[in-house]
């Protein structure tokens, strides 16, 4: 009798500590999905701003040299 109470106890437990997990779970999964929608829906714009960049970066390389080879 002893032994099953000592079990349906740690079944109790165990259940309880799922359930916390489940919740946890629950309310931690939304924030993120969140983030990864706020980065995933960014991309292009990061991307676009990436391209100015470099486009900029390329043409002041260009006109540095012009200017070094004309000095």
């Amino acid at each position: 009798m002893m032994e099953e109470l000592k079990q349906m106890q740690v079944e109790l437990i165990k259940n309880e500590k799922m359930s916390n997990l489940g919740q946890m779970v629950a309310r931690v999964a939304p924030e993120i999905n969140r983030v990864i929608n706020f980065i995933y829906g960014n991309l292009t714009t990061a991307e676009e701003y990436i391209e100015n960049i470099l486009t900029f970066s390329s043409r002041t390389r260009c006109i540095n040299s012009s200017l070094s080879r004309r000095y």
